[in-house]
């Protein structure tokens, strides 16, 4: 009798084995999962726009779009370059490598930055919008201008926007914004030709 208490024991520590090797069977154990998400594809905002690098400024350039029609614009200066863009709706974006202002400001003169956006590719630089007007007229022009950048909302009189300076002659003067008034539509794609402007410092 004691023999057969000993096997049936033995036989009952083998069925739970099995029962605990059937169970492992059912239930694996969770592993992590060694496969990594894909990162988001981006999508390049400029895809299919043209380039321009500046002739005597050859660390600046900036991008525009195809439909809009480019054409050499005199400098001041017979070393420099300029370009000038303009939308199928007639919006003028002007570049020159060398300006001169010569012209004063009127007695209504009234300059009040909009929207002041730091540019990420040219360091120290801001594209500004400017509500310019006077006693019948306001127009918004878009700029880029060196820091520190205005306040918002805050009437400065009578600036001249157009101007930032050359890294390689600390004299001369440079300009990148609009001609005139801005055709409503071309609002975003004039920010975008001057948010696409690059001027390392070195």
């Amino acid at each position: 009798m004691a023999a057969f208490g000993v096997y049936e024991a033995h036989q009952l520590n083998q069925a739970d084995k099995t029962a605990g090797t059937n169970l492992a069977l059912t239930h694996p154990r969770q592993t992590a999962s060694t496969s990594q998400s894909q990162p988001a594809a981006t999508t390049d905002p400029y895809a299919g726009w043209d380039t321009y690098t500046s002739r005597q400024e050859p660390t600046l350039s900036f991008k525009y779009p195809p439909s809009w029609k480019a054409s050499a614009a005199e400098s001041t200066d017979p070393n420099g370059d300029g370009l000038l863009l303009t939308s199928p709706n007639g919006t003028l974006v002007d570049w020159n490598s060398s300006v001169m202002y010569l012209a004063g400001c009127g007695p209504d003169a009234y300059d009040e930055a909009v929207d002041v956006q730091a540019l990420p590719a040219a360091p120290g630089l801001y594209l500004e919008a400017v509500r310019i007007g006077g006693s019948d007229v306001q127009t918004l022009s878009y700029t880029v201008i060196a820091g520190p950048p205005p306040s918002i909302g805050v009437n400065e009189g009578c600036s001249l926007p157009f101007r930032f300076t050359s890294h390689s002659d600390p004299q001369r003067k440079m300009s990148l914004g609009t001609n005139d008034q801005v055709n409503s539509a071309d609002i975003n794609t004039v920010e975008s030709i001057l948010k696409s402007l690059t001027y390392p410092n070195n």
